[in-house]
């Protein structure tokens, strides 16, 4: 990730956790957070009772693919350039 890309996700973690306060709806409580690798935002829903993580949105496994496919695309271009 460039270290642009690494502020933008910093900022956005940031702003993520201004808006979490206000994700408390009923029974269940949401959490936002920034997946590291892809940049993209996870959130997750929580029964606020037990605290178990009732969904996920994407989920975690999904994310990590994406990551994976990512950094086997980037070694590839690495590897094999257009010439």
């Amino acid at each position: 990730m460039a270290e642009s890309e690494k502020q933008d996700v910093k900022l956005l973690q940031g702003i993520l956790e201004i808006a979490q306060e206000h994700l408390q709806v009923g029974d269940i409580r949401l959490e936002c957070a920034v997946h590291e690798q892809t940049g993209r935002i996870k959130v997750t829903v929580l029964d606020k009772e037990t605290g178990k993580m009732v969904r996920e949105v994407p989920h975690q496994q999904v994310l990590d693919l994406m990551g994976k496919i990512d950094e086997m695309m980037g070694i590839l271009s690495t590897r094999w350039p257009n010439t």
